[in-house]
């Protein structure tokens, strides 16, 4: 017990936690440390995946003479969700224009009506 304190004392678990507390919350800080630092993990191998594609595009577009050879950065971030599909998510995009230019509408009318009523 004495061995593994610092590690629980690292990852998080007060000292009362680890020597008065239940002992499956040992096991708890342990499995959250590893969903952390999976998480972590796949955040840094997206960031080095925008990096690489973005120097990729810089070099392309420095080296090649050919604007048809030139690699672009991506239009979009990567999608996490690949179960919308793009149709979907360009819907929701009208959908939320149109709410927007609707409550805008309101708000000109509203004003409108205020300002001939003096």
């Amino acid at each position: 017990m004495d061995k593994m304190f610092p590690y629980y004392l690292a990852i998080g678990m007060t000292a009362e936690e680890y020597w008065y507390g239940d002992p499956l919350l040992c096991r708890a800080y342990h499995e959250a440390f590893d969903m952390k630092m999976d998480i972590q993990n796949q955040l840094m191998w997206t960031q080095g995946f925008y990096v690489h594609n973005a120097v990729s595009a810089s070099i392309s577009q420095a080296f090649n003479k050919k604007a048809s050879d030139r690699m672009k950065y991506m239009e979009e971030p990567i999608d996490r969700h690949p179960e919308r599909t793009r149709a979907e998510r360009e819907r929701k995009q009208r959908e939320a224009l149109a709410n927007y230019l609707n409550s805008l509408a309101k708000s000109f009318n509203k004003g409108k009506a205020n300002a001939e009523s003096r």
